[in-house]
């Protein structure tokens, strides 16, 4: 299965845009001991409650692995093995993809593998 150069252009366009956000929430979370703007709708004591007991780290851990995955998909598309499951080499769903652009392994096998 190919995807069409339309699906993979929209595919990039969210992983870049996805990329952008991330690289500034990172930004965010090193550069600040205020974590309301990064954590949404909290509510400052949450968002103070949070960074007292050390969840920055943990967030900044977290979105430097979304970092790395969202540059895995990059990658993947420029070298033309996105969307190929990397446990059954089958193709994922073009819906999977659209919901989460960085997936790597197919629905069927993402249960299989973590029983979620």
């Amino acid at each position: 299965m190919s995807f069409s150069q339309d699906f993979l252009t929209e595919i990039k366009r969210k992983l870049i845009n996805e990329r952008e956000k991330a690289l500034q929430m990172i930004e965010d979370a090193r550069n600040t001991e205020d974590t309301s703007n990064i954590i949404g709708e909290a509510s400052e004591d949450q968002a103070q409650s949070l960074a007292d007991m050390g969840n920055r780290v943990a967030l900044i851990d977290t979105l430097e692995k979304t970092l790395e995955d969202i540059e895995s998909a990059l990658k993947r598309i420029e070298d033309g093995s996105y969307g190929i499951c990397k446990y059954c080499n089958n193709p994922i769903e073009e819906k999977r993809l659209l919901a989460r652009p960085t997936s790597s392994s197919c629905l069927s096998c993402k249960q299989s593998f973590t029983g979620k």
